[in-house]
């Protein structure tokens, strides 16, 4: 899953929870934005 290789190894600072989203923030400014839709869960990570 190569969308995944840029947070493999990074310390996570910190998580942000919203309604039907949640924000996984590590380090070297890189994100994953996990979000319910239609009862689906869909990634995306922040730089590709």
């Amino acid at each position: 899953m190569a969308k995944f290789d840029g947070v493999v190894g990074r310390r996570l600072l910190t998580v942000d929870e919203k309604p039907d989203e949640l924000t996984l923030i590590f380090e070297d400014n890189r994100f994953l934005i996990v979000t319910l839709k239609d009862g689906k869960l869909n990634v995306e990570s922040i730089p590709e």
